[in-house]
């Protein structure tokens, strides 16, 4: 049974390293990534696991995004949707947080962030990329700020106390070379500062650092000193993560009218799950590649 697990951890090994060519591989990776995504949800069913049929949907948007501008992964059969019956704690507070958050706004406003969001996150200039990162989190629903203070990152997106992600944006890197060491030493201490700054005693499990770069690698040194919950990811990867929520609230927006609280909830539990935006999903889409070797 652990062979379908083992597959999917290799397929995307062989993903993460077509990574490092580039564009002209893009098209290779991403069929890697679906490989991944079909054997992780096989793995899923064949040991009743959700989270790795949870992983599976995460795998395929970052093969979809991997693909862009091709769309064919959707002209494939699709990972069956997962059940979100037991919530965990950070995908209960997120749902909470969206379906409030529905009731507060209005279709215009929506469409209108996701309009200036989308936008904003396909520029470089880091004071147009950074605070659509903001915009992102509070659409995953999050409590998401940019950190006051010298040497923070550049959005945190926070669960109540369940789970958090520190987003450092590199837009302007230049899409070759290394990511440089002291961008991954700054990374690692995001989340003592978050720590700091929201005055609790310890950081969530699972809790990470994503590095948002279009660099194909990173420095060995900076990688050798990394710390475990560093990551890189492209910036397509977030895009992708972006679409996804702009789309999810659009149908949610256009389904709220006439439900109870209940019932909303459930129906944005059920889109954010098909979609792959719970926060272990997100999670899961942000942190394919760690910074220190594995």
């Amino acid at each position: 049974m652990g062979e379908w697990q083992e597959a999917s951890a290799r397929a995307n090994e062989a993903a993460l390293e077509l990574g490092k060519g580039g564009d002209a591989l893009r098209g290779y990776r991403s069929f890697w990534l679906y490989l991944a995504a079909t054997w992780a949800d096989q793995a899923g069913v064949t040991t009743a696991n959700q989270a790795l049929r949870q992983n599976a949907v995460a795998l395929v948007a970052q093969a979809e995004a991997a693909a862009r501008p091709s769309m064919w992964i959707r002209e494939l059969a699709p990972i069956p949707t997962v059940g979100v019956s037991a919530l965990s704690s950070p995908s209960a507070t997120a749902v909470a947080s969206v379906a409030t958050r529905l009731r507060s706004t209005s279709i215009p406003k929506v469409a209108a962030v996701a309009e200036e969001m989308l936008a904003a996150l396909k520029e470089r200039k880091p004071t147009v990329y950074e605070p659509a990162l903001t915009k992102l989190g509070y659409l995953l629903g999050a409590d998401a700020q940019k950190p006051p203070g010298s040497g923070r990152c550049d959005s945190t997106w926070c669960w109540d106390h369940h789970l958090w992600l520190a987003i450092d944006a590199k837009s302007d890197h230049e899409p070759s070379g290394l990511v440089p060491q002291k961008d991954i030493r700054q990374a690692g201490d995001q989340l003592r500062l978050l720590k700091s700054d929201r005055a609790v005693p310890d950081t969530p499990p699972d809790s990470a650092t994503v590095i948002v770069s279009p660099k194909p690698a990173v420095d060995p040194t900076g990688a050798a000193g990394a710390e475990g919950h560093v990551h890189v990811v492209h910036p397509d990867v977030v895009l992708g993560l972006a679409e996804a929520a702009a789309r999810a609230w659009g149908d949610l927006m256009a389904q709220r009218p006439g439900l109870d609280d209940n019932q909303l909830r459930a129906l944005v539990a059920n889109h954010f799950s098909q979609e792959g935006l719970l926060p272990e999903q997100v999670r899961e889409r942000l942190t394919a590649n760690p910074v220190a070797p594995q």
